[in-house]
């Protein structure tokens, strides 16, 4: 969903988006690239790009020249160049072991690496291994894409059969943004999707074209509701992206006190949680990753507010996209 706002700017913790666009635009244009060059290959807002290529500047990745021609630095050369290689290098994994179109590789390849790139590894390269497995088990429809259902004005809603759940995600993020330039407020429903990896992916994208954007997913059952010792409901995430001059707030949580995926990077570096994260098989709250992963009882983050509020997200999700909530996907 996505709301009109004045443009603001955000720049990926790591700046890999910007930096591998610069080394494709100059060996694209001989060389020479400009901000308008980035936004529009990129998509994203002038003054998001101008406020990026000013920090990149002031790390030594950039400078300017005449006509404020961009030009990557030995820095940035460097920089850009192992971003460019280590995105091919994916892009042709995936196309080889999954059978990913090489557009579908190269989208997923990039959205891995840069999640991994800015700390979030809990949602990046982790995932390669079981998004490998999912397809291979037939749970992901490679030839899956968003079939549209039915609207109204700025409502849309869509069918994402079973499709990839990254590329059904940015296919949301990006028609939401197109009813909202057109209605003020553009709001997208997606039914019969798979994970979409880092939620809030999809949130700095709107905010990245000038918009305010809200997004969340439904989940199988994964965690108990308050006052329950079975999994009853899923975690949720929910994401918020509000555009400013200075950059971006992003928000992305999921309803537990940890995501799954957080608890495996504990869990794999050999490390308790910083504070308790759910209960082990004797009932007891627990900082033991593994404990949680095998009960399956994730803490609600708030406690029963998060557990509200999961339930709520989850039956809205369900409602507006006339899909499953999560006990119909345990079902399944």
């Amino acid at each position: 969903m996505a709301f009109k706002k004045n443009s603001g700017a955000l720049m990926y913790e790591s700046g890999e988006d910007y930096l591998e666009a610069i080394l494709v635009l100059q060996n694209k244009h001989e060389g020479t690239v400009y901000s308008v060059d980035i936004a529009n290959h990129l998509g994203f807002s002038k003054p998001s790009v101008s406020r990026a290529m000013g920090i990149l500047e002031r790390d030594g990745y950039i400078e300017f020249g005449l006509h404020n021609k961009i030009i990557l630095t030995e820095k940035g050369l460097a920089k850009a160049s192992d971003v460019y290689g280590r995105h091919q290098l994916l892009t042709k994994f995936l196309v080889m072991v999954t059978g990913l179109s090489e557009e579908q590789a190269e989208i997923c390849s990039k959205i891995h690496s840069e999640s991994s790139a800015d700390g979030v590894e809990s949602h990046g390269l982790n995932r390669i291994p079981r998004f490998v497995e999912y397809i291979n088990k037939g749970w992901i429809n490679l030839k899956g894409k968003p079939v549209l259902t039915g609207g109204k004005g700025a409502v849309e809603n869509y069918d994402g059969q079973l499709g990839i759940g990254i590329t059904n995600a940015l296919f949301c993020s990006e028609r939401a943004v197109e009813l909202a330039k057109i209605h003020g407020i553009g709001c997208v429903a997606l039914k019969n999707t798979t994970h979409w990896m880092r939620g809030g992916t999809y949130a700095w994208l709107m905010a990245e074209k000038g918009f305010v954007g809200f997004s969340w997913i439904n989940t199988e059952n994964c965690m108990p509701l308050w006052g329950s010792d079975e999994p009853s409901v899923g975690n949720n995430p929910f994401c918020i992206g509000i555009p400013r001059k200075k950059g971006p707030v992003v928000l992305d949580m999921a309803m537990s006190q940890y995501a799954y995926g957080k608890l495996g990077v504990y869990r794999l570096a050999g490390k308790q949680l910083p504070y308790p994260g759910g209960y082990d098989k004797d009932g007891k709250l627990t900082t033991d990753p593994g404990a949680i992963e095998q009960t399956m009882r994730a803490l609600p983050a708030g406690y029963w507010k998060g557990s509200g509020l999961a339930l709520a997200l989850d039956m809205a999700a369900s409602v507006m996209a006339n899909g499953k909530c999560g006990s119909d996907m345990n079902a399944k």
